[in-house]
């Protein structure tokens, strides 16, 4: 955690999810999901890069939301989609996100 002065922090990070480089987009979003309670405020904007082109970006936000706590949780039912897709690595990290997030992605995991 990167306490307090995170939240300004995180916000700048957030701001490169949009980013036009892949790179870019999956350091942000592991970023933000090393980041505690300043990145869990993002787990929305996470979440939105599960339907990215990229395999990498949207391993990466899987991952993100699996470190987010209960701000993850909230996005299991589209995590618990990814479980499905056609990258091999996209589907493991999305299935042990879906471990992280305990109940709700456990009640998840049985809707795949």
């Amino acid at each position: 955690c990167i306490g307090t002065a995170g939240n300004a922090v995180a916000g700048e990070v957030a701001r490169l999810l949009g980013d036009c480089d892949v790179g870019v987009r999956e350091s942000a979003a592991c970023a933000l999901g090393r980041m505690g309670t300043a990145g869990k405020a993002h787990a929305g904007e996470v979440a939105r890069l599960l339907g990215d082109s990229d395999a990498g970006v949207r391993k990466s936000a899987a991952w993100a939301l699996g470190h987010m706590g209960a701000a993850g949780e909230a996005h299991a039912g589209q995590v618990a989609v990814l479980v499905g897709d056609g990258d091999a690595t996209v589907r493991i990290v999305a299935a042990d996100a879906l471990v992280r997030m305990g109940t709700a992605g456990e009640a998840r995991a049985g809707e795949v």
